[in-house]
This record gives structure tokens, sequence and C-alpha cells, in this order.
């Protein structure tokens, strides 16, 4: 049997620790939030300053991107999230959550204005969106049903158009 040197027995321990304190924070504590799983209660502001939140969108089917003007991966997605929300029309509500500074408005308004986006976006530079959703980066995206709950996520770049994403996204907003 092998004995681990003071150093590793130290970091093991504190390993060990920091995963069971995370056991008795209720079901799916301190996890990214999965497919199957609702969405958790989010709000922010729009661009425009308005309070915005998730719950006021249930009845719809949502596909949330998470996003920032400075990754090159989200920027190149836009369009095609343009496009999306274009086809979709009232089937799907298309949501973009931005994660810039506070003081960045005037610089997402210039990239969305250049990309033609005219889709909610709402501001979240406290990012509550990624502690809420326990996120991994920038872009990753969300498609709720709608009750609210996540039926598919894709993380990292992804084509909205792409035939298989579209086969997915349209039987979540075709569902009954």
């Amino acid at each position: 049997m092998s004995r681990l040197t003071p150093p590793a027995a130290v970091w093991m321990t504190a390993v060990a620790a920091a995963v069971a304190s995370c056991g008795g924070s209720g079901p799916g504590a301190h996890r990214p939030v999965a497919e199957g799983d609702r969405a958790p209660e989010y709000g922010a502001r729009s661009l425009q300053g308005d309070s915005v939140d998730l719950a006021a969108l249930r009845g719809r089917p949502v596909l949330l991107n998470l996003w920032a003007t400075w990754c090159v991966p989200c920027r190149q997605e836009m369009p095609d999230l343009q496009a999306l929300h274009e086809q979709m029309g009232d089937r799907l509500q298309v949501v973009g959550v931005s994660i810039d500074a506070a003081g960045a408005r005037d610089q997402i308004h210039a990239f969305l204005a250049d990309a033609g986006v005219d889709f909610p976006i709402w501001h979240d530079p406290g990012q509550r969106f990624v502690r809420r959703f326990t996120t991994v980066g920038v872009p990753e995206t969300f498609l709720l049903d709608a009750e609210g709950v996540v039926r598919h996520l894709w993380i990292g770049r992804f084509s909205p158009l792409d035939t298989e994403n579209v086969r997915v996204i349209e039987r979540v907003a075709n569902a009954p």
C-alpha cells in the first residue's frame, strides 16, 4: 500500500471535504444544469434597463444563449441565432445573455447593430447566470421547453441551423 506525501494528503483531504460539503445543499447543488433539470430562477436587465426573468417566458420554448462580445465563437454564431429567431417566429423565444462588463453597453449595442441582431439581449455583468446555471464558459446555449425544463444544451460554439440542431429545436418548439 502506498502512502501519500504530506502535501498530497492535505490536498486529498481538502478535496474530499469540498465534495462532501456539496452534498447537503439540496438536489443538484453545485453541479451544472443538465438536460431534464428545471432551469434555475434567473433574472437580469435588458439592454434597455428593464428587469427581465425566465419565469416570465414560461409557456413558450426558449433558446437561451450565454455570450460576450470578446468571445470569438459567440460572435460567429450570432448571425445563425438571428436567422433561427426569424425562422422560428413565435414558436421559440431566442434570448442572448451577455456577460460583458457593466461599462460595455455601448460596445454590446454596436456589435448587435453590426450583426443585425434584434432578438432580446439581457445584460448580466455580475455573471449571475454563470453561477445559477454553473456554466463552463461562453458560448453555452440551453434549450428550455414551455415549462422551463432544459431539453438540450450545447457547450461551446454550435450551429443553430445545422440539420440535427434544427430537428432538436423543432421537436421542443412543436411539443404540445
